[in-house]
């Protein structure tokens, strides 16, 4: 893994989220939604770890957070870095081998995970985030933006799936009960940001260290 750094910056920020979402898409409200989360993730001090694209949601993103302050760190593939597709202005950025890696690295950076809108590739993020908040020995929050109707026929088969016992979950249980769904930016943003404090105050090397993000 390659990794290059921008010119050095104090850390001060104690918890990473990734956040999935298209490096595509120029409607105004999705790029609004993302400006959004951004933001929020900066004046709450989260370090913002995304796929390192300058286009689309990801580059409006990442944009917002550094224009309020925030640390961004971004994770490309070596492809899309020699297409000169990274963001120039981040915090940080780590090339790595292939899109398999890059999920696999945003998954072990993340205290927590948010899933934004995106193509079939999101998806796949969407999946693997799930699989490490309920698989994984740490524990980790998980949110997902539904506006306009977005991911409803996903949770749909979801439902389906936990009638059915596939998720190991009680059958009168619902995938609410594993993640965080909103249609409000805002509200799910500060949602995903306690899940993540709470869930870092109680490991045990943070309770030894005395962390407080």
């Amino acid at each position: 893994m390659h990794v290059m750094n921008q010119p050095a910056q104090t850390r001060q920020h104690t918890l990473n989220i990734a956040v999935f979402c298209a490096d595509a898409g120029t409607g105004p409200s999705c790029l609004q939604t993302a400006e959004t989360i951004g933001r929020g993730l900066a004046e709450h001090g989260i370090q913002l770890v995304y796929g390192g694209g300058s286009l689309g949601l990801m580059g409006a993103m990442a944009s917002a957070a550094l224009d309020a302050g925030g640390q961004v760190t971004g994770v490309i593939s070596r492809t899309l870095h020699a297409r000169g597709l990274a963001h120039t202005g981040l915090s940080e950025l780590q090339v790595v081998a292939d899109p398999e890696r890059r999920t696999s690295r945003m998954r072990a950076l993340a205290d927590a995970f948010l899933i934004l809108p995106g193509n079939i590739a999101t998806l796949d993020e969407l999946a693997t985030a799930w699989a490490a908040t309920t698989l994984d020995s740490r524990r980790r929050t998980l949110g997902v933006l539904a506006t306009a109707g977005r991911f409803r026929s996903l949770l749909h088969v979801l439902h389906t799936a936990a009638e059915a016992g596939l998720l190991g979950i009680p059958a009168d249980a619902s995938p609410h009960d594993l993640v965080l769904i909103d249609d409000d930016p805002d509200r799910l943003l500060a949602a995903v940001i306690d899940g993540a404090r709470r869930a870092t105050l109680s490991r045990p090397e943070a309770l030894n260290a005395g962390r407080v993000p």
